[in-house]
């Protein structure tokens, strides 16, 4: 997929940069699931947070949790240390992993109080290589690729995209094959496939202007965050794990998430926005 990529659209076949398709797919997205600016609501500390306790829970979960710890002022490093594990793990419960977890916290809490951090912002603070801020998110406990970049580009308004188990089979189903490795999507590594995405988005930024964008970030930090949300929300509703809704109504709104509760009402929505181009959903159709 070096110089491009074949796709067909209601019969015809394109020939399309990487940075035109990932446009094209946006295009649709947006176009049906709509934009909202704050899509991960919070302050830095509160998507710190949230990002640390949402794997393999509910993001909803992982929100409410957060403000529990906020209601009982333990959003600081200082005050989360300083807090036994059952303390916490009572206020995160039902999150998925809630003593794991709530260990995990106080942990973090220890380490970056021990570094001179009573809160995420002086670490995530603009004049430090984003580099350096992720090596540091990294050498936390509990801390992968992805949940780094979750607090780089929600928190601290880095130009990083978010390659999750969402994207890659989102893609995997879109673009079936990339040169030389057919099964690119679901075992390339973290890194190639971010390269991928923002390699692509740089080149076609000229393309996004169209768009209504956050304007408190620059325009990649913005198209990093909504496309990836995008990309959740078709995950979400459309584009499942088992049972893919291609040419039926997607699942109606994402339990407890405000932001998509009017998704894929029956009145708007009958099919996929993909599924003209994309060849999973050619087949479920017969087309």
């Amino acid at each position: 997929m070096a110089d491009g990529q074949w796709l067909r659209v209601n019969g015809i076949i394109y020939r399309m940069t990487q940075g035109d398709l990932l446009h094209k797919i946006y295009s649709r997205l947006r176009c049906h699931f709509g934009y909202t600016p704050r899509w991960w609501p919070g302050s830095p500390m509160e998507i710190f947070v949230t990002a640390v306790l949402v794997q393999q829970c509910d993001w909803s979960q992982a929100w409410d949790a957060s403000q529990r710890l906020k209601g009982e002022k333990l959003l600081r490093f200082s005050s989360l240390m300083d807090a036994t594990q059952e303390q916490v793990e009572s206020l995160i419960r039902p999150v998925a992993f809630s003593p794991t977890k709530a260990k995990r916290l106080v942990e973090i809490a220890s380490q970056l109080v021990r570094r001179g951090y009573d809160s995420v912002e002086p670490m995530l603070d603009a004049a430090r290589e984003t580099d350096a801020v992720r090596s540091e998110l990294l050498s936390l406990p509990g801390i992968g690729e992805e949940t780094a970049d979750c607090i780089l580009l929600y928190a601290g308004k880095r130009p990083v995209f978010v390659v999750d188990a969402y994207t890659r089979r989102a893609f995997s189903r879109l673009i079936a094959a990339h040169p030389g490795r057919r099964d690119f999507w679901q075992t390339g590594s973290y890194k190639l496939l971010q390269k991928f995405f923002e390699t692509s988005l740089r080149s076609a930024m000229g393309h996004f202007e169209e768009f209504e964008l956050d304007p408190a970030v620059a325009p990649m930090v913005g198209i990093c965050r909504d496309y990836h949300a995008q990309i959740v929300e078709l995950a979400k509703h459309h584009c499942l794990r088992t049972r893919p809704r291609c040419e039926a109504r997607g699942v109606s709104g994402w339990k407890g998430y405000f932001f998509c509760e009017k998704h894929c009402p029956m009145e708007t929505c009958d099919a996929c926005p993909l599924v003209e181009m994309c060849p999973s959903g050619r087949k479920t159709s017969g087309t």
